[in-house]
């Protein structure tokens, strides 16, 4: 089974428009424990974060707790929950890193991790025959507000093509 390991604002972005339950019920999907406390924590009485709570507490979730002090991208000016993504990217098997911030994707590209944004995640789940056509389009639509245009028409495009 394909396994995910989803940084902060993915995550967020994929609760909102009502795809990462599609994504936790059909692949391993995994966070670090600094993206939970983003997530939970600081976002506190947010229907995300009470969604993303039960989601842990059903098993939906994991969180890792991974050992790390200072990386080689430690130094980088990216947030405390990229940085522990891409730290548990080298401690636990994965297939997709998940994230939505454009620096970070293409520092993971740079250092040869497979990254994709989240809207990339719902044509995942359509190519792999996970959701239907029409469902997907939903959700991407869902998506619309939180990503840029181009990657939504990208991925709509992938959608619509036969």
């Amino acid at each position: 089974m394909t396994t995910i390991l989803f940084d902060s604002d993915s995550l967020i972005k994929l609760t909102k428009a009502g795809a990462k339950e599609d994504l936790v019920n059909n692949f391993n999907a995994f966070i670090t424990l600094e993206v939970k406390e983003e997530c939970i924590d600081e976002g506190q009485g947010k229907p995300d974060a009470v969604i993303i709570s039960q989601n842990i507490e059903n098993n939906k979730l994991a969180v890792v707790k991974n050992e790390w002090k200072r990386n080689e991208i430690s130094g980088l000016k990216l947030g405390k929950g990229e940085i522990s993504v891409y730290a548990a990217s080298c401690q636990i098997k994965h297939d997709i890193i998940s994230s939505d911030d454009q620096k970070f994707l293409r520092l993971l590209n740079q250092l040869g991790k497979k990254a994709v944004t989240s809207s990339s995640l719902i044509v995942l789940l359509y190519k792999k025959r996970k959701i239907s056509k029409e469902r997907a389009l939903r959700l991407l639509d869902g998506l619309k507000e939180h990503v840029n245009e181009i990657e939504y028409d990208l991925c709509k495009h992938a959608l619509e093509e036969k």
